[in-house]
C-alpha cells in the first residue's frame, strides 16, 4: 500500500521534471545542451557555486527561458548569503515553474515579508505536481505567523557586534567562553587559516581563533596554531569550565569525514588532539558537543540513522573505568525529525540551549532552553529565547555566562562585518542568583600550580554537588554554587595532603566574584 502511494506521488512528479528539463534544453545546440546537463549534474552533488555560474551563462543566450531562471533562483538560495538574489529569477520563473512560489515564499520570509510569504505558501498548495508536501508547506505557515507574531512581543535583551577584532568579512562562529568571560575561542573562515588553503567550494578552511579581554576589550583574535589547527577543517566545539580542555571538529584529507577531538592545555601550548571513542565518532556526522562542568557528561549532536530524523542530542557519561558509555537519545521531548544542534549545557549542570529547526521556531535554527529534571530524569519542554535573539536566519552556538546574564551566540545581522558574526547578548530578564567562586590550586612549598580533583558537598542533604579540576597549567579552576546553602569543598591530589573548606552562603544573596588560593602541603 505504502509503495504503490509513493509510486502514485513520484511519478507525476518525475514526468513534470523530465518535461521541464526538455523544455529548457529544446532551444540548445549541442554544446549548450553539454553545459546545461554539467549544471544539473554540480547542481545534484550540492555544489550550487559551480552549477549557478553555467546557468547563468545559459541565461545570457536565453533570457526568456523560465527553467533556467528557477534553477539560478534555486542554487541561490541554497548558498548561505546569497539567497536574497534568488528573488528576480524566481519571480521570473513562477507563472511556468511551480515549485518557483515555494521558493519565493521562503523568499519573503527571510525578508520578514511574511503576510507575501504566506499568500505564496497557500497559492502553493493549490498546485500540482510539487516538490514541497502540504505538511512541509504547512510547517512554513506556521513559522511565518509565528515569526510575526514573536516580532510583535520581542524579550527584553540588547545585543551587540563583538567587534572588528573578532569578526570579520568572512564567516565567524561558535563561540567558547571561558566562565570568567576572560578568554574567548571560536571558528572563522578568514584568509590567513592554517596553509591559507581553500576547500573545493573556494571557501578558506575552519580554523580556531583566541582572543583575551584586556583593558575593557577584546584584543585581536589570533589563530591558534599547530597542533590544534591543521590543513583541513578544525572548528570550536566546547571548553571545559576551567579552559584545560578543548573539544574541536576535525575532518580528514579527503573532507568526506569528521569527528570530534579533544585538545588538553600544557603550560602555554596545547597538546596534540586525540580523537574521541568510537562510542561518540561513528560514521555519521558529530560535530557539535557539549562537556558539563565536572567534565563527566557529554551531550553531542548526531545524524545517525536510529535517531527522530535529521541531526539529534545523544547523551554519554564517564564510566569509573574512564570509558564513555553507550550514547543514549534525549528523547522526542527534545529532538524532532528535523535538526538539533549545537548543545551548551551551562554551568549549573541542569541547563541546556540548543538549536533546533524543528520545534516552534520563527526561521532557520532558532536557539531553545530546557532544564533537566533530576526527580524524574526528564527534561522540559524546550522554550524558543524569543525574538530578537531568534531571527527568521540561522541563530546557533549559544552560550552563556556563569549567572546568566551574559549570552554569546553567532548570527547574521545587517550591517555586521560578515556573512557571520559573533554577538554579545545582555540578558536583562535572564539573570539567575548563583557564585562564581574562581581560584587556584598550588603547593604551599614552591607555589607550583597543581592538578587537583575539587569536591562540592551539600552539607544538609550530604550529596555530591559536582567534581571539577584545577587546571594543570596554571591551577585555576571555576566552578558555580548556589544561594542560600552551606557546601563542604574537598581538594585532593596524589602526593599531597587534602584540604577541606567550608562555604557558607546561607545568608548572602546575588553574584560574587570571590578568588582564593588554595595551598596544599606534600606528604
Amino acid at each position: 500500500m505504502l509503495l504503490s502511494a509513493t509510486r502514485s506521488f513520484l511519478f507525476p512528479l518525475l514526468m513534470a521534471l523530465i518535461s521541464l528539463t526538455a523544455f529548457a534544453q529544446q532551444e540548445f545546440n549541442r554544446t549548450q545542451k553539454k553545459q546545461y546537463e554539467e549544471a544539473d549534474i554540480y547542481t545534484e552533488f550540492g555544489d550550487y557555486h559551480t552549477s549557478v555560474g553555467m546557468y547563468q551563462k545559459l541565461y545570457e543566450t536565453y533570457p526568456n527561458n523560465q527553467i533556467i531562471a528557477f534553477k539560478i533562483g534555486k542554487c541561490f538560495f541554497k548558498i548561505k548569503g546569497k539567497e536574497l538574489q534568488a528573488e528576480p529569477f524566481l519571480k521570473a520563473a513562477r507563472e511556468t515553474v511551480t515549485d518557483a512560489t515555494y521558493y519565493l515564499g521562503r523568499i519573503y520570509h527571510l525578508q520578514e515579508k511574511f503576510e507575501l510569504a504566506i499568500q505564496e505558501y497557500k497559492y502553493y498548495k493549490t498546485k500540482s505536481p510539487r516538490e514541497i508536501s502540504d505538511q512541509e508547506i504547512d510547517r512554513f505557515l506556521g513559522m511565518s505567523q509565528r515569526a510575526k507574531e514573536m516580532m510583535l512581543n520581542p524579550v527584553n535583551v540588547s545585543i551587540n557586534n563583538l567587534g572588528p577584532k573578532i569578526n570579520s568579512a568572512y564567516q565567524d562562529y561558535v563561540p567558547l567562553i571561558s566562565a570568567d568571560e576572560l578568554t574567548l575561542y571560536f571558528t572563522s573562515r578568514r584568509p590567513g587559516s592554517t596553509g591559507n588553503l581553500k576547500d573545493p567550494l573556494n571557501e578558506y578552511f575552519e580554523d580556531i581563533y583566541i582572543s583575551k579581554y584586556e583593558n575593557g576589550q577584546w584584543q585581536q583574535a589570533t589563530n591558534i596554531g599547530a597542533p590544534v589547527n591543521t590543513n583541513t577543517h578544525d572548528a570550536t566545539v566546547s571548553l571545559s569550565s576551567n579552559e584545560s580542555t578543548l573539544m574541536f571538529y576535525r575532518t580528514n584529507e579527503t573532507l568526506m569525514e569528521g569527528d570530534l577531538y579533544v585538545s588538553e592545555h600544557k603550560g602555554d601550548n596545547w597538546s596534540e588532539p586525540f580523537k574521541l571513542s568510537s562510542n561518540i565518532n561513528t560514521e555519521s556526522q558529530e560535530a557539535s558537543a557539549c562537556l558539563s562542568p565536572d567534565e563527566r557528561t557529554l551531550i553531542f549532536s548526531s545524524n545517525h540513522k536510529d535517531g527522530f530524523g535529521g541531526k539529534d542530542l545523544y547523551r554519554v557519561v564517564m564510566l569509573p573505568n574512564g570509558k564513555w558509555s553507550l550514547p543514549v537519545n534525549l528523547g522526542p521531548t527534545i529532538n524532532t525529525p528535523y535538526d538539533e544542534d549545537a548543545p551548551f549545557l551551562h554551568i549549573d549542570g541542569k541547563t541546556m540551549y540548543f538549536s533546533s529547526n524543528g520545534h516552534n521556531n520563527m526561521g532557520g535554527f532558532d536557539i531553545f532552553k530546557t532544564i533537566y529534571n533530576t526527580n524524574e530524569n526528564t527534561w522540559e519542554t524546550p522554550q524558543n529565547l524569543g525574538f530578537p535573539i531568534n531571527t527568521v536566519n540561522d541563530d546557533i552556538y549559544f552560550t552563556l555566562n556563569a549567572n546568566g546574564s551574559t549570552g554569546y551566540y553567532s548570527t547574521l545581522k545587517e550591517r555586521g562585518f560578515g556573512r557571520q558574526d559573533l554577538y554579545k547578548i545582555n540578558m536583562n530578564d535572564f539573570e539567575t542568583e548563583s557564585f562564581l567562586i574562581v581560584g587556584y590550586v598550588k603547593n604551599n612549598q614552591d607555589n607550583k600550580p597543581i592538578n587537583a580533583i575539587i569536591s562540592i558537598i551539600d552539607n544538609e542533604s550530604g550529596d555530591l554537588q559536582g567534581a571539577y579540576s584545577s587546571n594543570a597549567a596554571n591551577g585555576k579552576f571555576i566552578l558555580t554554587l548556589l544561594p542560600n546553602k552551606k557546601y563542604q569543598m574537598v581538594v585532593e591530589t596524589d602526593g599531597f595532603e587534602t584540604n577541606y573548606l567550608n562555604l557558607d552562603f546561607s545568608e548572602e544573596k546575588g553574584y560574587y566574584n570571590i578568588p582564593k588560593e588554595i595551598l596544599l602541603q606534600p606528604k
